[in-house]
């Protein structure tokens, strides 16, 4: 049986030998939409060991950085500094939850670095953790959004995690980089609490909340939450979004909590969940 796996193996990295980061790229989104595709646990597992390697093998090819992988079952977000890009999926998992992969290539000759979910460590809503690449709280990447505090250079990550059957997520997560490229994630820039790291929303499954940046204003928008009923306070997956508006407005290198913002209203729909499923329309009143 080893001797059949190295074999395999072996088989398949000479397929990786040798090619273009294009080819790479494509065979990429190859392995993700087998992996997508899969009938059972174990296939899944099997094309995302395969889609690991493509991906290693893609960021160790010289001028991968500048092909885009295309494929919408993968996200491949780029700073707008253009210091970097975070590459990000994840795999179905019992009880409705997802683990989550990631890889973060730089755009200098930084080693690239690999993200390990270590989500099941934390309580629900991990405030006050400082985490780093091995124990990274997992979620897709949809906007980066740079900027400085206290003379450092740190990044504002939003993001969605599929928690579980009952609810969603969605995180503003805060990451900085030491000059070797070593990420650390949460840092203590939020105003209306001190010692918070990161900020998470919890809500209701069928429930849509809007987490978006508003360059013009710097701020980030976010949908008002609220528990269906006063007696389920606390318990996160029965909040849904009211018709009322909060913010993080970013002064002096502080994201300063603001209520009742006053919004655009506009409909837009962005990738949520990776299983295919559309995002519930929204009412008008959502910012962009």
């Amino acid at each position: 049986m080893r001797i059949t796996l190295l074999l395999f193996f072996l088989f398949e990295a000479s397929l990786f030998f040798g090619q273009s980061p294009t080819e790479l790229a494509a065979k990429i989104a190859h392995y993700k939409s087998k992996q997508v595709e899969a009938q059972s646990q174990s296939g899944t597992i099997s094309y995302n060991d395969s889609l690991v390697r493509a991906v290693k093998q893609f960021l160790n090819t010289e001028d991968s950085y500048e092909v885009k992988i295309e494929t919408k079952f993968l996200g491949d977000l780029r700073s707008p500094d253009d210091e970097f890009r975070i590459i990000t999926w994840n795999i179905p998992e019992r009880q409705g939850s997802f683990t989550y992969f990631a890889f973060i290539q730089f755009e200098d000759d930084r080693p690239w670095v690999q993200l390990h979910d270590g989500s099941d460590q934390y309580e629900s809503r991990p405030l006050y953790k400082t985490m780093n690449a091995e124990n990274w709280y997992g979620a897709l990447y949809y906007e980066i959004i740079p900027f400085k505090s206290s003379g450092k250079e740190y990044y504002a990550l939003l993001g969605w995690d599929g928690n579980s059957n009952m609810s969603n997520k969605k995180v503003i997560e805060i990451a900085h980089f030491d000059k070797k490229g070593k990420p650390t994630f949460g840092a203590q820039v939020f105003s209306d609490d001190k010692l918070k790291n990161r900020v998470v929303f919890e809500f209701k499954k069928d429930a849509t909340l809007s987490l978006r940046y508003h360059e013009d204003d710097e701020r980030i928008v976010f949908n008002h939450l609220e528990p269906l009923n006063p007696e389920m306070e606390g318990i996160y997956s029965f909040y849904v979004p009211n018709l009322n508006f909060d913010a993080y407005q970013l002064k002096k290198g502080k994201w300063e909590f603001v209520e009742n913002v006053e919004v655009i209203m506009e409909t837009k729909s962005i990738f949520h969940d990776p299983r295919g499923r559309k995002e519930p329309v929204k009412k008008p009143g959502n910012p962009k």
